[in-house]
């Protein structure tokens, strides 16, 4: 939060399995419970009144480079309680951004557990295909990222989507 460095990491820029490669755990860094930008983002959420949460620092930083200085990115792991805890420090309205492909799907799922109870307006932004943050901004895309933050669901009408979208395959298949 004071924007001390307390760990490393980078993405992969070949087929490695692991996206993001981090600094091992320690008692200074902890994945759980950093937020990637958050140093930076502070300010500008209490203004924008929103924190946008991506999945990864590239993305935080491409949203950054493209004017969304509100956004902070969890490091390779899901949304924890603590992450929510810092948010409500800033802010009472969260946009979860996740890639469109299947695991950020699950990712926003599993991200929803956590934030629901967390006392904050929480909408999420699902990206089309599987594109990330980085991806559309540094494609020339913006206005596709802004059409997604504009359409964000509210997490209880996310969940109801994702409960017909369940019901309507299993329909199919059965």
């Amino acid at each position: 939060v004071a924007g001390n460095t307390i760990g490393f990491g980078g993405r992969a820029l070949d087929d490695n399995p692991a996206k993001y490669l981090n600094s091992p755990e320690s008692m200074l860094f902890s994945k759980g419970k950093t937020l990637f930008g958050l140093n930076l983002a502070r300010e500008r959420a209490q203004s924008a009144r929103r924190i946008l949460v991506v999945e990864g620092y590239v993305d935080c930083v491409a949203c950054h480079q493209s004017g969304y200085g509100e956004t902070v990115a969890v490091l390779g792991t899901a949304l924890t309680d603590m992450h929510v805890q810092m948010l409500r420090r800033y802010v009472e309205s969260v946009v979860l951004v996740f890639d469109g492909d299947e695991a950020g799907v699950k990712a926003a799922d599993r991200a929803l557990e956590i934030v629901l109870n967390g006392q904050l307006d929480v909408r999420l932004a699902v990206l089309p295909g599987d594109r990330d943050p980085a991806d559309l901004l540094a494609g020339g895309q913006a206005e596709v990222f802004e059409r997604a933050l504009e359409g964000a669901a509210d997490a209880l009408e996310f969940r109801w989507q994702r409960f017909l979208q369940t019901f309507e395959a299993d329909r199919e298949s059965g």
